[in-house]
């Protein structure tokens, strides 16, 4: 996700020209982004689809995804069923909050891990219990809070439908976890930028990704370099003029002074 997060704040480099004004081309979103599935061996990935744009909504999109994986598939928000003694099929919960500190993409240390965080072993064959791989381990099925209905607007939860997610408030909190998580990484995400880019063209590459003209909708926002050259040239002319003015004033004023000596001697 570390990769994932930097590949993102590569990517919207190129949104932007050298005066920090959008470029069209790589922000043009028709035809749609095509993006490909990467290689379980890669340690970092580019984008199939060459555009700035869609380069950007992959390297964010597959941290997203892999943040919210971890409130659903992990311990960290969720609690054990009280009525059954802890085992593989019954883990302990954390009933920790979103979002994580575990998550930091931009940290550059390894987080401090709570001794019982787990997530669910994975085979084809997901079950309770384990088998093969995940025989005796704690599993995906045992563990997973992936389906119920969330309402896209307030994000209330209801109709959870696996084991664990019907165990107390777990469906619920998990997807309040991988809200509140979401939330902290776009705005991590947006503070990278402009650290990085700095304020104007960090704010301008926000812009953006944020709009779906951005050609129409951003190239106001922060003076652009015509404008600047335009703005530089009225003051430049307007210092030229007082210059001119203040000359002529003191000339007239030598003028008139050279006269009355004159008229004076007479």
């Amino acid at each position: 996700m570390q990769v994932r997060f930097e590949e993102g704040v590569r990517s919207a480099a190129d949104l932007v020209d050298e005066h920090g004004q959008v470029i069209p081309g790589e922000v043009n979103l028709h035809p749609e982004c095509h993006f490909r599935e990467p290689r379980r061996d890669a340690q970092a990935s580019d984008a199939a689809d060459g555009r700035a744009k869609c380069a950007f909504m992959e390297g964010l999109g597959r941290v997203l995804h892999g943040v919210q994986d971890f409130y659903a598939h992990s311990n960290w928000s969720d609690e054990a069923d009280p009525a059954r003694p802890i085992g593989p099929d019954n883990p302990p919960g954390l009933n920790l909050p979103g979002p994580s500190s575990v998550l930091d993409l931009r940290g550059d240390t390894a987080p401090s891990l709570p001794s019982e965080l787990t997530t669910g072993c994975y085979t084809l064959k997901d079950q309770v219990p384990g088998v093969g791989e995940c025989e005796r381990r704690v599993t995906h099925a045992a563990l997973n809070k992936d389906r119920g209905l969330i309402d896209p607007a307030s994000g209330a939860t209801t109709d959870p439908t696996t084991s664990r997610g019907r165990i107390e408030n777990n469906f619920a909190k998990a997807v309040a976890g991988a809200i509140a998580e979401t939330r902290r990484q776009w705005q991590d995400l947006r503070s990278e930028l402009t650290n990085r880019y700095g304020e104007q063209k960090g704010q301008m590459m926000i812009c953006a990704l944020t709009h779906d003209d951005p050609v129409k909708d951003c190239t106001d926002r922060p003076l652009g370099p015509v404008l600047g050259i335009v703005l530089l040239a009225i003051l430049g002319i307007a210092a030229v003029v007082a210059l001119m003015l203040q000359t002529r004033r003191r000339r007239k004023v030598h003028a008139e002074t050279t006269g009355r000596h004159q008229r004076h001697r007479l």
